[in-house]
């Protein structure tokens, strides 16, 4: 018997045809689906249809003869059944159930009373409710939209034979075929969006570029960081000390070997990703100097991180630009300033406020808002000449050493070992900043790499800074110490303001401080043109209230 669903009729045919109702009786008693059917079959089944269209007609009468009538068509589970219920009279005597039975041999069993149990579960406990009938057919599972069922046919096939991730340091979305190790990653660019999306449709997925383009860029997409992807996988670090090797390449000069491995250990542990050790940003970098070229300084440079990582080394680095400058604190490991002299001393402030930022804020491409980002950039550095630095005070920033030889840049570095020992220091609770005496140490030895400015030599010719009390001796202001040198020669202070010339002062002489105001006590080279003398306070009163500054 073929399949059929629940066949439930009530008493609605007055008002229409119930050929609906008839066809689906005929399909199924005679399962005659097929568009083409023999004579035979086609006129039994309209002889069927017209037995059953007599049969509906008899039962919508006698609902219509009697009152509250109504017909019940039931069918499932090797069952159909038909039932005729009506309101009966008060005074009418109860009567049982009978049921007559007719078999398929053509025995007739006749009348006989109902089971209690038989069919009386099937009558509907309201009137106003459809009886329900159980489908003895197998369900057919409900297919999904067909939309879905291409992503989850894509789906399948992109994770089957591809292997994605998301480069959250880059911003943007690798890939490499399956099982071809982490050199094969690429950037899904549109070429290789393209070629994805054919072979999909090679394999007989009706896809568009726009359902690769969807997935690609969805958090199906494990997020990948690559410092932290590399650090997490470095061996057990073998107890030899390669980071002292390395800086010998350079220098053998202790302290740049000492400051040289704490630089490193500072890149360490902000390329680790560890919020523990994001307090601190590594605000020193190294400048190798040399006069001479060739001997390798940029090349020492880009050596220092592991292939892997050397997308994430740049040496493109324009402080003009401020908001690129920024971004770039936070999508590269490490930044090389070649030609570190051809720095405009008006850029180092700002470089030196870049080098000790610890939080960013940035507006990445195509997007709407800053997100926080976490800054890695380390920065080194190179020069060709010695006189580099303008602000003493400001160089402990930098690690400067002489280049007097070739650096060794052939001999192959064991990347895995050399960074599994810094972060075994890392991680042990070695210190990875600069103290204060480091700090003083490297102010110290960077005296030999300072260049005297117009402006500096201008003072030291026309200027002699003594203590109080020496013949001669006047206590002037910065502002009248400027002025001063400015009618004595113009050009030399051109890129140096009053503010500059005031901050250049304090790192040459000893300010003092009183109640009228700072000042230097300063004898005035013959031939200057003369201010008037400041009135001062009396002696007695002067060095009870004057404050000396270093």
């Amino acid at each position: 018997m073929p399949s059929a669903s629940c066949i439930f009729a009530e008493n609605h045919f007055k008002n229409r045809k119930p050929m609906n109702l008839i066809t689906r009786l005929r399909n199924f008693f005679y399962e005659t689906q097929t568009p083409q059917l023999p004579n035979t079959a086609k006129n039994a089944a309209a002889d069927h249809t017209l037995l059953y269209q007599q049969l509906l007609s008899a039962l919508q009468q006698a609902c219509a003869d009697v009152p509250g009538g109504k017909a019940f068509l039931i069918c499932g589970n090797g069952e159909f059944g038909i039932r005729l219920t009506w309101t009966p009279e008060a005074t009418a005597p109860a009567t049982p159930k009978q049921v007559y039975c007719i078999e398929g041999n053509g025995e007739v069993t006749g009348w006989e009373e109902q089971q209690a149990t038989e069919m009386a579960e099937e009558q509907p406990t309201k009137l106003t409710q459809s009886p329900t009938v159980q489908d003895s057919s197998p369900k057919k599972e409900e297919k999904a939209p067909k939309q879905q069922q291409i992503m989850q046919q894509l789906i399948g096939y992109l994770e089957e034979h591809y292997s994605f991730r998301y480069n959250r340091l880059a911003d943007r979305t690798e890939c490499a075929v399956t099982g071809t190790g982490e050199a094969a990653y690429m950037p899904v660019d549109q070429r290789t969006l393209n070629s994805i999306v054919l072979r999909a449709m090679d394999e007989g997925i009706a896809c568009w570029d726009r359902d690769v383009k969807r997935y690609v860029e969805s958090a199906h997409v494990p997020a990948y960081h690559p410092f932290i992807h590399y650090f997490d996988n470095l061996p057990e670090w073998d107890g030899k000390d390669r980071v002292s090797e390395l800086a010998r390449r350079v220098s053998d000069d202790g302290l740049w070997i000492n400051s040289f491995h704490r630089w490193m250990q500072a890149c360490t542990a902000q390329w680790m990703g560890k919020e523990a050790y994001s307090q601190r940003a590594n605000s020193v970098a190294p400048i190798l100097i040399s006069t001479q070229q060739g001997l390798g300084k940029s090349t020492f440079c880009r050596m220092l991180l592991p292939k892997p990582l050397q997308d994430y080394f740049t040496e493109s680095f324009d402080l003009n630009n401020a908001s690129g400058a920024e971004n770039k604190l936070a999508a590269y490991g490490l930044i090389n300033i070649d030609e570190f002299d051809r720095l405009p001393a008006t850029r180092l402030p700002q470089l030196k406020n870049l080098m000790q930022m610890e939080s960013l804020r940035i507006r990445r491409a195509y997007k709407r808002n800053a997100e926080p980002l976490p800054r890695i950039a380390s920065f080194i550095g190179t020069s060709n000449r010695l006189d580099l630095l303008t602000d003493l005070s400001g160089s402990r920033r930098f690690i400067c050493v002489e280049v007097e030889r070739a650096i060794d840049c052939t001999t192959p570095i064991d990347y895995g070992q050399l960074y599994a020992q810094l972060k075994h220091e890392i991680e042990r609770g070695e210190r990875y900043w600069f103290s204060k005496e480091e700090e003083a140490a490297i102010q110290q030895s960077n005296r030999k790499f300072y260049r005297v400015t117009p402006a500096e030599e201008l003072v030291g010719t026309c200027f002699r800074f003594v203590e109080p009390g020496e013949p001669g001796a006047r206590l002037m202001s910065a502002a009248d110490m400027y002025a001063v040198l400015k009618r004595k020669n113009a050009a030399a202070l051109r890129d140096c303001s009053c503010t500059a010339f005031s901050r250049l002062l304090a790192q040459m002489g000893r300010r003092v401080h009183t109640r009228y105001g700072n000042g230097y006590w300063v004898v005035q080279g013959p031939g200057l043109p003369q201010l008037p003398a400041p009135s001062t306070p009396p002696e007695g009163e002067l060095r009870d209230t004057l404050r000396v500054r270093e």
